[in-house]
């Protein structure tokens, strides 16, 4: 099992804690926190959001990951517009988007062509 990345709170929000620019307001690094409020296991896609959303909310949360390394394929070729809206709220969207792409247009097979 290895630690993937600790989150804590730089300063705990005041108010409305589901405002979209905390992202200033948190720090999410390597290992560094020998405390922690929230253990997340799995480094998936859920996890990652999860560890996104309590630290912009002033939670120490450790997210750890039984494999040895990083998934290298997709879990997903597509993002439903609810996934985008929660990506909106957490403050990430701009980044999903710079690193995302088209998906390739959908292929057939009949037995003889494509």
């Amino acid at each position: 099992m290895r630690t993937v990345m600790s989150c804590c709170a730089a300063r705990r929000p005041s108010g409305d804690e589901g405002r979209r620019n905390d992202a200033e307001e948190h720090v999410i690094s390597p290992p560094a926190i020998t405390t922690t409020e929230v253990l997340i296991t799995g480094e998936g896609p859920t996890g990652l959001v999860l560890a996104r959303d309590f630290a912009r909310r002033g939670t120490a949360c450790r997210v750890v990951e039984r494999e040895s390394r990083s998934f290298p394929g997709s879990r997903g070729s597509g993002l439903q517009p609810r996934t985008l809206d929660v990506f909106d709220d957490l403050g990430v969207i701009d980044g999903v988007r710079a690193a995302g792409g088209p998906i390739q247009r959908m292929r057939s097979w009949d037995g003889r062509h494509t």
